[in-house]
């Protein structure tokens, strides 16, 4: 096992503390299991029905330039 060091503000760490008390665990076991769930579901093939979706839109239009000429019109 490795040991891993994570600055962190206090008002995080105070709340963390807090949090998984409430849970009955310790800071530690929750990060060590949050990596470990990560790890797990990064491993895992995506859907093939998200696959299948892949490329389904195409970005035909310039969302953030179309969004500022309507702002324009109205505020005109």
């Amino acid at each position: 096992m490795t040991l891993l060091a994570v600055p962190v503000t206090e008002e995080d760490f105070n709340f963390l503390q807090t949090w998984a008390s409430k849970q009955g665990i310790t800071v530690e076991s929750f990060l060590a299991e949050q990596a470990h769930t990560l790890r797990l579901q990064l491993q895992q093939p995506i859907h093939p029905a998200v696959l299948s979706a892949t490329g389904v839109l195409e970005q035909t239009a310039n969302g953030k330039a179309e969004h500022l000429d309507h702002l324009a019109q109205k505020h005109a």
